[in-house]
């Protein structure tokens, strides 16, 4: 009877070490699970002061944001000018393609191919569709702001997206291209009078830049917008611009009615 009390006491006894290890594997260690929290926010604050470095904030108004989505601060601008003054025309393969006026027709005579699968575009329609030279390519998109069904070689391109990824074209911006900082940025553009969002994850922090830009002609309003994120690299405190969005699209302002 003694026997077998001990043997029981000693398989409970086995039964308590192999769940208390299991414990401990299977949980992180307060270290391990504060760690990349902590380091986050620390980017993430180094990443804010290097923008506050070198962008005069004094007209923008700051936020923040923590969720389980990440970490956020915005800096919104909200000075007198509401414009900022940036260029249509961007370089792409070394080619100048200018928004609101290079034809699809126009990027086939450029030496692009254009990869295309509608012939038409429907009334106040957008199209995307793909440019692409020795393999590398980069995302295009044109716009039919008429009320007709337009041929999709005519219309002009009113957006550009680029990356700095080798998969991509290379791109010129008025001197900002693959390996230009948040200083190079800045000096060629000013202070966005718009945005500045800071991001923040396990994985890093990363800058994205706003700029916009609205006139008014009679009853066609012209927006045209300049997106520049830049990932944020801690160890050398800079960022480097990752990818361009430029955009200028057109539309017909609504005419009061009365009744």
């Amino acid at each position: 009877m003694k026997k077998l009390i001990i043997a029981l006491l000693l398989v409970a006894l086995t039964l308590e070490l192999c769940a208390c290890g299991a414990s401990d594997t299977q949980k992180p260690t307060e270290d391990q699970a504060t760690q990349a929290p902590s380091v986050a926010r620390q980017d993430f604050e180094a990443a804010s002061t290097y923008i506050e470095s070198l962008i005069d904030t004094n007209e923008m108004s700051k936020t923040d944001q923590d969720d389980e989505n990440g970490l956020y601060r915005y800096w919104t601008y909200s000075g007198k000018e509401v414009n900022n003054t940036f260029s249509p025309e961007i370089e792409i393969d070394s080619k100048k393609i200018t928004l609101g006026e290079t034809t699809v027709n126009d990027l086939k005579e450029l030496g692009f191919e254009c990869e295309i699968d509608v012939e038409t575009v429907q009334p106040n329609t957008e199209q995307g569709f793909i440019i692409r030279k020795d393999n590398k390519y980069c995302n295009i998109s044109v716009q039919n702001t008429t009320e007709k069904e337009q041929s999709i070689h005519e219309l002009a391109v009113f957006q550009i997206n680029v990356l700095t990824d080798s998969g991509f074209l290379d791109f010129n911006y008025g001197d900002i291209k693959s390996g230009s900082t948040l200083e190079d940025v800045i000096k060629a553009l000013g202070t966005p009078k718009s945005n500045i969002t800071l991001s923040g994850a396990e994985s890093g922090a990363s800058i994205a830049l706003n700029y916009s830009n609205i006139v008014t002609d009679g009853d066609l309003e012209t927006i045209s917008t300049l997106d520049i994120d830049l990932p944020y690299q801690t160890e050398k405190n800079t960022a480097v611009v990752n990818s361009i969005n430029l955009s200028v699209s057109q539309n017909k302002i609504p005419q009061e009615t009365t009744g």
